[in-house]
């Protein structure tokens, strides 16, 4: 992928990056919530097995992730492939 330098920390992508897919995974209380029925994937156990608050959010931003993904593979899978001119 070709990029060129925009500034000290910043580059500047021939074809930019695209989000293709979104995902959302959260403990009990957000899934109780008045938002509840639009995450993807509510967890019973807030805490996910972990000691920390800080090691469980690790753990849904961890796994909303690999659903993402997931949901990208699985969309591109689908489509038509199509060849680029580079």
């Amino acid at each position: 992928m070709g990029k060129k330098q925009k500034g000290k920390a910043s580059v500047l992508f021939e074809c930019p990056p695209l989000i293709t897919a979104a995902a959302s995974v959260v403990g009990k209380k957000e899934g109780e919530g008045p938002l509840g029925r639009y995450f993807d994937q509510i967890e019973a156990d807030s805490m996910l097995g972990k000691k920390t608050w800080e090691e469980a959010e690790s753990e849904l931003q961890t796994r909303a992730a690999r659903l993402a993904c997931s949901l990208t593979e699985r969309s591109v899978m689908r489509r038509p492939h199509t060849r680029r001119n580079s």
